[in-house]
């Protein structure tokens, strides 16, 4: 489609394509152990979902709601029945909440070959001179703590070669553009930060900080005034987790950041 801002990227795409299915030979996930925090519904699920299409069959995912767990779950296993799917309730601002999940996960898969980092909270709107103090630093209990908490639970068991994917925010390479915003985007801000640290200090494991565009999703419904027709386009979940999906292959072992401009500035 024809870019709606000047843009390096030649060709924006909103629906999945052909390059980075998870059904190609040279994506195959078969024999990997994959472990999904934010698992319960919109992106996580959508991932979870091109992981079990690509072969894995050993899947553990996270998340506060366990009903949302589970319905994901279910879905899955009637779509592709071979898959083993661990649902584990967890606070990642938690230490012993995250703790106890990854070692049901260490007892049944025996390894972590690839952790999606997917869990994200967002603060009420409001100028950062009048919030809430309690709910503004939420953000960064749950964004940027919790994210530690999981990475270092991760790193304890992680072999060479693991993978660790962080779903951060285009908003973060960006101007103040949404009033509001300052815990979410400066927390997010924060997350990438580390992640490129915990890239830095362990060369063996492949970490990705990715962006994934403007998508509809539960954390995104809560944002009063997002509207993603403003932010160029929309793009369906399904289209992020194959890219996410893609962006753990051999084929992109070179890659520590992905912009997807083409999905908008989520």
């Amino acid at each position: 489609m024809t870019t709606p801002i000047p843009s390096v990227t030649k060709t924006w795409r909103s629906t999945p394509y052909p390059a980075i299915s998870p059904t190609r030979p040279e994506n195959s996930a078969k024999g990997k152990s994959i472990v999904i925090t934010g698992g319960g519904t919109g992106i996580g699920a959508s991932i979870e979902h091109a992981f079990a299409v690509a072969g894995s069959t050993e899947i553990a995912i996270l998340g506060r709601r366990q009903t949302k767990l589970s319905e994901t779950a279910q879905a899955i296993q009637t779509a592709i029945p071979d898959t083993k799917i661990l649902t584990l309730s967890t606070d990642v601002t938690d230490v012993a909440s995250v703790n106890n999940p990854f070692g049901e996960i260490m007892r049944t898969f025996g390894r972590v070959d690839v952790l999606v980092n997917n869990t994200g909270a967002i603060s009420a709107f409001a100028p950062a001179a009048t919030s809430d103090l309690a709910d503004w630093w939420a953000a960064y209990e749950t964004n940027v703590k919790g994210s530690l908490i999981v990475a270092q639970v991760f790193l304890r068991t992680a072999r060479k070669g693991s993978i660790l994917l962080n779903i951060t925010t285009g908003l973060v390479h960006m101007p103040a553009v949404i009033p509001g915003m300052s815990a979410y985007v400066s927390s997010k801000l924060a997350t990438a930060k580390l992640f490129d640290y915990i890239a830095s200090e362990n060369p063996d494991i492949h970490v990705v900080n990715l962006q994934p565009g403007a998508i509809e999703t539960d954390l995104n419904s809560q944002a009063p005034v997002f509207d993603h027709r403003r932010f160029l386009l929309h793009c369906s979940p399904s289209t992020i987790a194959d890219e996410r999906y893609c962006s753990r292959s051999p084929r992109a072992h070179w890659i520590i950041w992905i912009v997807i401009p083409g999905v908008g500035l989520g």
